[in-house]
């Protein structure tokens, strides 16, 4: 369900009247509506206001809460609406990150353009959006409730203790799903659809599958070499990995039954660490910890391009943010990113040993492992992707942690609902002793049905009515001015 932020319709003293004549005037005004002044209406209990609704056909409001927080992206002042005064914000905070923000509000509710950063663009969307919500230019999580996700588990392998476990995304329950047969196991990737996880293991030399409790382990590839990496191409049906057996470094790809193994990438490789996938983009992306590099190429291995060439120091998991145009990275005690092409590489933050790494958009989270040294144990922890808000999820039970996969298939559908807006109402006049009546007309973004409400604080004084789209004000018994 949606609402326009409403017509406010009052009836108060006209500002060129003066202070010694108790007239009361007409005033529509609110946001997208022309102001109009009647300055004819007069009303003897005071100043009337009437709030105009308008609402969608959309009546499962109590199940979207379930799913959405009270947080509106771009609404960073916490006032409820997005505004001018959050586009001022936002322009103020690019230039000044020190600056407070009223009403406890979130900053980083500003990001409206998902690129992980608040900045002058960010300013200039919000702006555009106070003015024409409707604008097609406009990202859509503007204007809409921040997703909170709350469901779903994480999968993990752990070299030292040579297991394969889950918990929860918030670290509880943590569970052993595989105990047995495995020497150091290196990367896990799933295959939600067929509730199955695939991982790879070194000190075995294979890949295997099994259900996602663990049961029915199976062989797909057995003696591949020096293993590492695995990621899944689902609806094409294929695997991909990379062995670092010196002196053949490949990138291998095989059905998902381990059939047809192929060799995609022979050259140029050293220790290839992360491996991550663009199946609309047909590409593939990897890190090289040997030659400190970060390399894509089609997935056929073809036309290898090197993306960044400097100021690595062994880089290691890789993730995707495609529909930002972003990729992140380990690089030792770093998580740094930088567009899909290899530039504007920023440092998001420093931390002690951290492995492998999952991007979770919605959430505009990024999941990743830290190995355990000197003393410490392993952790799996989240921040926001442009560093912030760093939480430890998991410290127990865990030695040298990575090959980090998320399973959100139990959490619900977020259906992007933006409110309806009402059309400015243009001016008004009425003849004394009739009625005012207006025409409503608002525009729904999603197409869905609109119907109007209205009501009054001061019945006693003026009463309305809507009938269809058309908004009637009725004055009761006018008395002398007061």
């Amino acid at each position: 369900m949606g609402h326009a932020p409403g017509a406010a319709i009052a009836a108060e003293p006209p500002a060129n009247l003066a202070a010694s004549e108790p007239t009361y005037g007409l005033t529509v005004s609110g946001r997208d509506v022309v102001t109009h002044i009647d300055p004819a209406f007069r009303a003897s209990g005071g100043p009337v206001e009437i709030e105009v609704k308008v609402r969608t056909g959309i009546t499962d409001l109590a199940a979207m809460k379930e799913t959405t927080s009270d947080r509106i992206w771009g609404d960073v002042d916490a006032n409820g609406q997005v505004d001018i005064f959050d586009a001022l914000l936002v322009g103020l905070y690019s230039l000044d990150a020190s600056i407070a923000i009223p009403n406890d509000g979130d900053i980083f509710l500003g990001d409206v353009n998902r690129d992980g950063r608040i900045d002058i663009t960010d300013a200039y969307l919000i702006a555009t959006y106070s003015v024409n919500p409707t604008d097609p230019s406009l990202p859509l999580r503007i204007g809409t409730p921040e997703i909170v996700v709350s469901g779903g588990k994480m999968y993990w392998v752990d070299r030292m203790t040579a297991k394969i476990q889950r918990a929860n995304l918030n670290g509880s329950q943590i569970e052993d799903l595989v105990t047995t047969g495995l020497e150091q196991p290196t990367d896990l990737a799933l295959d939600l659809d067929q509730g199955k996880m695939y991982w790879t293991d070194r000190g075995t030399s294979r890949i295997q599958r099994a259900n996602l409790d663990g049961s029915q382990i199976e062989d797909l590839v057995t003696r591949p070499g020096d293993i590492w990496s695995l990621a899944l191409d689902i609806a094409g049906g294929k695997m991909y990995w990379t062995s670092t057996a010196w002196p053949k470094q490949k990138i291998q790809r095989a059905n998902l039954n381990g059939s047809q193994i192929k060799d995609l990438v022979t050259t140029g490789l050293f220790q290839i660490a992360g491996l991550a996938l663009d199946i609309a983009g047909g590409k593939m992306y990897w890190t090289d910890y040997g030659t400190d590099k970060i390399h894509r190429a089609n997935l056929d291995g073809s036309r290898v391009e090197a993306l960044v060439t400097t100021g690595l120091d062994s880089p290691n998991g890789l993730a995707l943010d495609l529909a930002g145009g972003k990729m992140y990275w380990v690089d030792r005690n770093k998580i740094r990113r930088a567009n899909l092409n290899g530039s504007q590489v920023e440092d998001l933050l420093r931390r002690q040993y951290p492995e492998s790494l999952v991007l979770v958009l919605p959430e505009k989270k990024m999941y990743w492992t830290e190995r355990g040294g000197s003393g410490e144990r392993g952790r799996i922890l989240r921040a926001n992707l442009d560093g912030s808000q760093i939480e430890d999820l998991l410290v127990t039970e865990l030695s040298s942690p990575r090959g980090l996969a998320l399973d959100l298939a139990d959490m619900p559908e977020i259906k992007v609902n933006r409110p309806p807006v009402l059309d400015g109402i243009g001016k008004q006049s009425v003849a004394e002793g009739e009625l005012l009546r207006i025409d409503l007309v608002a525009r729904d973004p999603e197409g869905d049905e609109v119907t109007y409400e209205a009501e009054s604080n001061a019945p006693s004084v003026a009463t309305v009515s809507v009938s269809g789209r058309q908004l009637t004000i009725s004055p009761v018994e006018l008395g002398p001015p007061q």
